[in-house]
C-alpha cells in the first residue's frame, strides 16, 4: 500500500484536469457511501408494531409488523377530524375500525379521486374519535408480515380495506406480561387492545383472551 507522501507525489505528476476529475470521482463515492449509511440508519430506526387484523369474513391474523420480511413500513391513515386535516401512524393508535365495507379508503384503480370512508380511531388511552374522508395513504391497502403457524417462518402478504379488513387492533409490545394477547368483553366476545380495562361501548370490565386464529 502506498504511503501518503507517495500518493501526494504521484498526484503532483498528473495534469491539473486529471487531478480534478479524480477528486470529483472520489467525492461522488464518498457521498454515495454517506447516503447509504444514512438510509441504513433510518431503516434501522423505523419502529414497527405488532397488530391483529380482523377481517370481515370473521377470521383474524396476528401480524409481526407492517411491511415485508425485510422492511418495516409505516401505515398512515389520513382524513378529517372535525374540520381539521389529520394523519396518524397506525402504530401510534390502539385500534382503527373501518365502517364502510364498500369504500376503498384510498385511490380506486387509476382514478385520481380517492374513494374515502369513515374510520373510528381509538387512541392508546381508549378514547374514540370519528375520522371522516379517511384513507390509507395512498391505495387503501397495506403489506404486512406474519409468522406461519406451521413452518414458523415470516411470510409477507397484502390486505385491502375494501370488502376485506374490518378493524386493525394494535398491541403486543415487547416484554409485556401478556405479549401478543388481547382483552375481551365476556358478554359480547368483542376483542380490544390489551391496554384497555373496560369495554368502551358497554363499560364492562375486560378479561384477557386470545383472538380466534
Amino acid at each position: 500500500m502506498e504511503s501518503a507522501s507517495e500518493i501526494s507525489a504521484r498526484l503532483r505528476q498528473l495534469p491539473i484536469d486529471e487531478v480534478g476529475a479524480l477528486i470529483v470521482r472520489v467525492s461522488r463515492v464518498a457521498v454515495l457511501i454517506a447516503l447509504v449509511a444514512v438510509t441504513s440508519t433510518a431503516l434501522a430506526q423505523t419502529k414497527g408494531c405488532k397488530a391483529t387484523i380482523l377481517f370481515r369474513a370473521g377470521n383474524s391474523v396476528r401480524i409481526d409488523h407492517f411491511g415485508t420480511t425485510t422492511e418495516v413500513y409505516e401505515v398512515i391513515l389520513a382524513g378529517r377530524l372535525g374540520g381539521q386535516k389529520v394523519k396518524f401512524n397506525l402504530c401510534d393508535l390502539a385500534q382503527v375500525d373501518f365502517t364502510n365495507p364498500a369504500k376503498t379508503y384510498g385511490l380506486a384503480g387509476f382514478s385520481a379521486t380517492p374513494d374515502l370512508g369513515v374510520a373510528i380511531v381509538t387512541n392508546k388511552q381508549g378514547k374514540r374519535f370519528t375520522v371522516t374522508d379517511a384513507m390509507i395513504v395512498n391505495f387503501g391497502s397495506f403489506e404486512y408480515t406474519y409468522q406461519d403457524p406451521v413452518t414458523g417462518k415470516l411470510v409477507a402478504t397484502q390486505a385491502a380495506i375494501k370488502n376485506d379488513v374490518a378493524s386493525i387492533i394494535i398491541g403486543g409490545g415487547s416484554g409485556a406480561a401478556h405479549e401478543g394477547q388481547m382483552k375481551m368483553d365476556p358478554a359480547t366476545h368483542e376483542y380490544f387492545p390489551g391496554t384497555y380495562l373496560y369495554d368502551p361501548y358497554t363499560g364492562a370490565e375486560l378479561i384477557w383472551a386470545n383472538p380466534p386464529q
